[in-house]
């Protein structure tokens, strides 16, 4: 229950119908509890051109306005003592494009700005990708809302169609990269980009990721000094103030050293943590290092054990908050939900700790995939699909780039796949990459810095879209310190040789954290705890399963005979290809037919 829907109107005067259309989109965000949402309508020459419609429990859209302009921020801006005079700055900046203000904005957050000129309207991203906005044009309206559901179950989008290019993609990973979408003609702003809304629809960046901004010569200490100067601030700039603060604890050093962060900044704070429960499950869970963290700090920490009714209690809602084919049954919902339960109205999460410091297990490839390359063309006679180990031999090896790298090492589909997959389809997932996150192909300084600059790129796609969407629905802001702008800004000039070493991974991080953290946070592997799909897939789900797949097979856009071999041959550890194709046809039901 916070988002905000908006509709723009290029001709014609606001009419009562309109009014309906617009409380059909916010009604699409409503949460746990139905909120009465704050009107906002922008005029010019006698003519109401455009209104926004938003809810929030506590923090209303902020609204300022002068004879040339009015504007709307939705998020938080930080320091939130500078959130005023920021905004006025933006009112009072006489550039075209406003480019020198928007700038100076650090937050998470969409800023909606109507000139009262010309009718124009120029929506904004924040660089961490956090507030995401959708978008779609139908010749007569633009609808955008913070929450992708509002566009595509609204009235005035009346075609309602797949977007081919965005499913094959969905398919792919665990999200569309933005600003692709699986819906067709609604697209998603890019982090750190500027939607213009007039006679035409435009974007464009602002801001684009420092990727080559390395300070070869920084120094060691330096860079940890700058890492824990950057985050405490981050940190302390966002949970100043707040009565009722969680932090997401787990395993990881990431959420750890937030969390300690956060209490000394915030005595309220309170640690919680998600497990599986079941003594088969254990070896998954990190609640034994979670609680270490907390123990440490005098913390109050709340550890909740799920089982497989709790995942399925709210599917439904689920698969609507999903908006895309999701990749799980809800890992991130169910955190969220907790966070209702205990009562929090923000909390602290660690997401991009690892695109930003070299964290995911893919890093540690890199040492030896020029030997693997070499390999490439035994690679491509070995099937795929037996063993977890020798698919990501296959992943590796076949890749003959850093961009290819990181296209086929993240892939849950690889394109060879999808081909079969799809009837009569065909989309370079590579190319597609390269289009949108490094169009002109300019080469990187080394391997890890190329690699990272993809990941943060997808950061919005997935981890961080998914979050804000399920905590946005219970009422909850999410708190991000590693996507504050400084703490971008510094990730980025860090040398590749102080984040990633062979098998070392976010080397710097963790000598920043040090201090902070015990000492298993720093040490023990990640093992990333979430719904054990694997394990379910022919006991708990398989009867869902067998019923979706089906269902999925008589869409003309799939191909019956490769899904039933799909089934015949994928073995139990590849229960979360299968998945993806149950989401996707529950995602087809919600939202399509």
């Amino acid at each position: 229950m916070i988002g905000y829907s908006g509709i723009y109107h290029r001709d014609k005067s606001w009419s009562p119908s309109d009014d309906d259309h617009l409380t059909e989109m916010i009604n699409q965000l409503q949460g746990t509890s139905a909120l009465e949402p704050l009107i906002t309508e922008f005029e010019s020459h006698g003519r109401c051109a455009m209104k926004i419609a938003s809810i929030d429990p506590r923090s209303p859209m902020i609204t300022k306005e002068n004879e040339v302009r009015k504007l709307c921020l939705f998020g938080e801006l930080y320091p939130q003592s500078t959130a005023n005079s920021l905004l006025e700055a933006v009112l009072a900046d006489d550039s075209e494009n406003l480019t020198s203000s928007i700038q100076d904005l650090n937050g998470a957050f969409n800023l909606i700005v109507y000139d009262k000129t010309n009718s124009q309207v120029k929506i904004f991203r924040d660089i961490g990708g956090v507030k995401a906005c959708f978008y779609h044009d139908n010749g007569q309206e633009v609808i955008f809302s913070s929450g992708l559901r509002s566009v595509a179950k609204s009235s005035l989008y009346r075609d309602k169609q797949v977007d081919t290019k965005g499913l094959w993609l969905n398919l792919a990973y665990p999200a569309p990269p933005q600003p692709l979408t699986a819906f067709k003609d609604i697209s998603c702003l890019e982090r750190g980009s500027r939607l213009s809304i007039n006679s035409t629809v435009t974007t464009d960046h602002y801001w684009t990721i420092p990727s080559r901004d390395i300070d070869i010569g920084m120094d060691f200490n330096y860079a940890v000094e700058r890492v824990h100067s950057t985050l405490t601030d981050a940190t302390s700039d966002r949970v100043q103030g707040i009565q009722n603060l969680g932090s997401t604890l787990s395993g990881g050093v990431d959420s750890a050293y937030l969390s300690a962060l956060a209490f000394q900044n915030n005595e309220h704070t309170e640690a919680y943590t998600f497990k599986l429960a079941g003594e088969e499950y254990s070896q998954l869970n990190e609640d034994d290092v979670a609680a270490l963290t907390a123990r440490k700090y005098g913390m109050k920490h709340h550890i909740k054990s799920f089982v497989y009714d709790d995942f399925m209690e709210d599917f439904q809602t689920l698969i609507k908050l999903y908006e895309q084919p999701g990749i799980s049954i809800g890992a991130y919902y169910s955190i969220a939900k907790l966070g209702h339960q205990l009562g929090y109205s923000h909390v602290v999460n660690g997401l991009a700790g690892d695109e930003l410091f070299g964290g995911f297990h893919f890093f540690k490839h890199l040492s030896y995939w020029p030997l693997l390359r070499l390999l490439s063309p035994v690679a491509s006679l070995v099937p795929s699909n037996r063993t977890k180990g020798i698919d990501k031999f296959i992943k590796v090896a076949g890749a003959g780039s850093i961009d290819e790298y990181y296209s086929r090492a993240f892939a849950i589909y690889l394109d060879k796949e999808l081909k079969n997959v799809f009837n009569n389809l065909y989309f370079s997932a590579l190319d597609a990459q390269q289009e949108l996150y490094n169009p002109r192909r300019e080469p990187f300084k080394d391997s890890i810095s190329g690699l990272m600059h993809y990941m943060f790129s997808n950061c919005p796609n997935h981890h961080i879209y998914r979050f804000e969407s399920f905590s946005n629905h219970f009422g909850i802001q999410p708190l991000y310190p590693f996507l504050d702008n400084n703490v971008i800004e510094h990730a980025f000039k860090v040398p590749s040789r102080f984040k990633v070493k062979g098998h070392k991974r976010k080397i710097v991080l963790k000598q920043a954290a040090a201090p902070y953290v015990v000492q298993p946070a720093l040490t023990e592997n990640k093992r990333g705890v979430g719904a054990p799909v694997n394990s379910w897939m022919n006991t708990h789900l398989k009867d869902i399963k067998e019923d979706k797949l089906n269902r999925l097979k008589q869409r003309e856009i799939f191909n019956a005979q490769y899904i039933d071999q799909i089934i015949k041959e994928y073995p139990q550890g590849y229960g979360k290809k299968l998945w993806k194709l149950v989401m996707t046809e529950l995602w087809m039901e919600e939202f399509i037919d």
